[in-house]
């Protein structure tokens, strides 16, 4: 099992992910992950401009700077959930879309927890754009979890519900 969480996002919708990965990954007497991924934006267009002007000192300085605030607000996270920061916690320098694949192939994930903060696809379905390159690009199976007091602008029928069943 997978959770993949933002501590930058909803602090609500990150702790029902905790819980709700926990939970089932305690049902299924299953090892629980748990992961976020980080990265400096704007860091290529730092790296590529003129060297006077930016020093590779302070370009590895502002990456750590970035990486102990991810790791502070992750730790917090996990603390709130009680859930020790340990092996089984990641956090990765990257996309998210590449490190929540990698890390569902080298731990063979077959449930993966997230949020989806949402937009309306075409069909009516509201997934996040993260959310839908991972649903892209993985076999496993997803427990999409929408923030609390999502309200979504597509009636769902009972037609549709009954078929879910």
């Amino acid at each position: 099992m997978l959770a993949a969480v933002n501590p930058d996002d909803d602090p609500a919708l990150n702790h029902t992910i905790v819980e709700l990965a926990q939970s089932v990954a305690e049902h299924r007497d299953s090892p629980l992950h748990v992961a976020h991924a980080w990265r400096v934006y704007g860091l290529a267009s730092l790296l590529q401009s003129d060297r006077s002007k930016v020093s590779l000192d302070a370009v590895s300085e502002l990456i750590t700077e970035v990486e102990i605030r991810h790791r502070g607000a992750l730790n917090d996270l996990l603390e709130r959930s009680g859930f020790p920061m340990g092996p089984n916690v990641h956090l990765a320098d990257g996309s998210p879309v590449d490190a929540i694949s990698g890390l569902i192939e080298l731990y063979r994930v077959d449930l993966l927890v997230m949020g989806s903060i949402g937009r309306s696809t075409t069909d009516g379905v509201f997934v996040g754009n993260i959310a839908e390159q991972v649903l892209n690009r993985t076999s496993c199976s997803i427990l999409m979890v929408k923030p609390p007091g999502f309200v979504s602008s597509t009636p769902v029928s009972s037609t549709t519900v009954d078929s879910l069943a």
